[in-house]
């Protein structure tokens, strides 16, 4: 009912999988943010991250990522090489297609992240 989305390991604990407001679906597959944000902030230059998908014209949508770190800027960002060590964790339709660089996500003090705010700053980017 909550649109939590989770498997059940072996081991009989919980592994969640996303949230169905945040799944982004690009070209007909099923792309959920939590697992792409986890697999992103993996990577040493990376503290936080979130995923959303921006408009495609034949995919419907893209799959984005806004990353923060100490000191990562637009200038120098390697997305190439965050986007590689993406690629050898997931399917290549999860591998986020562009990458921007952040200060803060500005989560809400509790944690939460501002899908709004990402969005619009990852669409401004990209509209660069």
């Amino acid at each position: 009912m909550t649109g939590d989305r989770c498997t059940l390991r072996a081991d009989g604990n919980l592994v969640l999988s996303g949230r169905d407001s945040t799944v982004i679906n690009a070209g007909g597959e099923k792309v959920y943010t939590v697992e792409v944000e986890r697999v992103l902030v993996e990577h040493p230059a990376v503290s936080d991250a979130l995923v959303v998908g921006l408009p495609h014209p034949r995919f419907g949508k893209m799959v984005v990522a806004v990353v923060e770190g100490p000191g990562l800027t637009a200038d120098n960002l390697e997305a190439d090489v965050i986007a590689a060590h993406a690629a050898r964790h997931l399917a290549d339709y999860k591998v986020p297609r562009k990458i921007f660089a952040i200060d803060s996500l500005q989560r809400a003090p509790n944690g939460k992240p501002d899908y709004a705010f990402v969005t619009a700053y990852a669409q401004n980017c990209a509209d660069a």
